[in-house]
């Protein structure tokens, strides 16, 4: 989508930008880039962004998990970042401000981790997440890669989140230092070490963590309805349950 295509969304991101207090704001980017990139491109964006957003939280790209910072880097290809608009891609890569923290959620975190399987066993029929998942994996399975679910996770809760609620984040950073760069048309990325930068972050499974128990956490937070009056008790037992996990 365009800015002139669609001004409706660069408007709607300036008006809940400029009502928000400062610093205030998270923002969870879980397709592709070109809504964000427009609004950076505005007169006022990257102001509002500076003065409003506290972190922005990216599902794209591809990262190397235990790689050294240092070691030589592989680019990598990820549909968020090159499958429609690369260049809002390298747009909000090149201009996102410094003061604003940016964590990438990459492709190789979530396409092995699977969730969503126990849905139709321990879910109602009625259940919104179950309906979601069974119409666009399809109503022969609820199965999928957790690419925006883990973004999401990480987003909502960080890696404080998690102690907070007396459970182990199951995610760490992959690097100290650096920033991710498109070094190709396609939008193929790679990580540039650099000391001078440090805003910048990917994620990647914290030290013992398995796969298994990412995608167990996940499940028992899809059980519960976001709309039922029992969710804030019913994912306290979930947390309770994940202690066992993590």
């Amino acid at each position: 989508m365009t800015r002139s295509k669609h001004p409706i969304l660069l408007s709607l991101y300036s008006t809940l930008l400029t009502a928000a207090e400062p610093q205030s704001l998270t923002i969870i980017s879980i397709g592709f880039l070109t809504n964000l990139a427009a609004l950076l491109s505005s007169p006022s964006g990257l102001d509002l962004v500076t003065s409003k957003v506290a972190k922005l939280v990216v599902m794209g790209g591809r990262y190397q998990p235990g790689r050294k910072q240092g070691d030589p880097y592989e680019p990598g290809w990820e549909f968020n970042f090159g499958g429609q608009d690369s260049n809002a891609t390298a747009t909000i890569l090149r201009s996102w401000p410094r003061s604003v923290p940016i964590t990438f959620s990459g492709g190789e975190l979530g396409e092995t981790i699977f969730s969503g399987q126990d849905l139709r066993t321990t879910t109602p029929f009625e259940s919104h997440v179950r309906a979601a998942y069974e119409w666009y994996v399809g109503r022969c399975s609820t199965t999928r890669e957790s690419w925006d679910p883990l973004t999401v996770l990480y987003g909502v809760l960080g890696l404080d989140g998690f102690t907070k609620l007396g459970v182990r984040s199951p995610f760490k950073y992959g690097n100290q230092w650096g920033y991710n760069s498109i070094v190709a048309a396609n939008g193929s990325n790679a990580w540039v070490d650099d000391p001078r930068v440090t805003n910048q972050h990917w994620l990647e499974l914290a030290d013992g963590v398995a796969n298994s128990s990412v995608s167990w956490l996940l499940n028992r937070f899809y059980e519960h309805d976001p709309i039922s009056k029992s969710c804030p008790g019913q994912v306290a037992t979930a947390v309770s349950l994940a202690k066992q996990e993590l």
